[in-house]
């Protein structure tokens, strides 16, 4: 909601103050609840964010998020953690590619040959052997379009990191690139 009252100012000439309280105690008062939240006083119930700047900067970060008085986020906290979530990331996804097994190569019901776990044809290696589970294998029914779009990406991660190309060239700081504004 930063965001909004940062318009406000931008496009509607607001001074500052006046596009937060249109965002905090404004909303509170209109669903009959401004005696509880919407301002910073005691007795009320505060959910904060503290800024890494000005609240209506788009270059501002969030630092730390309170609900209730309990800290939910820290940013320092989870700037220590990334480099453990990143092993956790990696280590889920080597367990993943150790237990995909091939599918089939036509996912809409049509048979065809199944694919190796790399999307070429079988080698030599992968067909051989009293336990080959890359026989023939029956059609999958129909799937929805986001079980396809899903398949694909997963097909395309496992597949980039396969050729030895670090994941993280792929995402910027983040799926959605939040962190990219950050300093």
């Amino acid at each position: 909601l930063n965001v909004e009252a940062a318009k406000a100012v931008k496009y509607g000439g607001l001074d500052p103050a006046t596009a937060l309280r249109f965002v905090t105690i404004h909303p509170a008062r209109q669903i009959g609840m401004g005696e509880r939240t919407g301002s910073i006083e005691v007795g009320k119930d505060a959910d904060l964010v503290v800024w890494s700047g000005d609240p209506l900067s788009p270059l501002s970060v969030c630092q730390q998020t309170w609900i209730d008085g309990a800290l939910h986020f820290d940013r320092a906290g989870d700037l220590a953690l990334r480099p453990k979530r990143e092993r956790e990331r990696r280590e889920v996804i080597l367990a993943m590619a150790a237990e995909r097994k091939p599918r089939s190569s036509s996912r809409e019901g049509g048979g065809g040959a199944t694919r190796s776990r790399t999307g070429n044809a079988p080698s030599s290696e992968e067909t051989e052997g009293p336990e080959d589970d890359t026989t023939e294998q029956p059609a999958a029914p129909p799937q929805r379009l986001l079980g396809r779009m899903i398949d694909a990406r997963e097909a395309f991660l496992l597949g980039w990191w396969r050729s030895g190309r670090p994941i993280e060239s792929i995402f910027s700081r983040g799926d959605c690139g939040c962190a990219e504004a950050a300093p």
